[in-house]
């Protein structure tokens, strides 16, 4: 009788923790920001280009307070 309830009170417990991180997880996806399409023009006018890169040693990388990186330069680059 004993292990019934064991296994009735584990599979509630399951079930439960499922259920929180399932809604847990919805909830953050609508945190997420938007990916906004921007034309030429209207990037100009904003005076700002925004891209995105990994963080290492080859694509992105601060060093002494320095932004280095072969994708950052390409980027840098490119914006100019």
């Amino acid at each position: 009788m004993k292990r019934i309830a064991f296994y009735i009170i584990t599979v509630i417990c399951l079930l439960t923790l499922g259920w929180l991180v399932f809604f847990h997880a919805q909830e953050k996806e609508d945190d997420i920001p938007k990916v906004v399409h921007l034309d030429l023009p209207q990037i100009k006018e904003k005076g700002q280009l925004t891209a995105l890169t990994l963080s290492g040693s080859v694509s992105y990388f601060i060093y002494k307070g320095e932004e280095m990186g072969y994708e950052y330069e390409l980027i840098k680059n490119f914006a100019e």
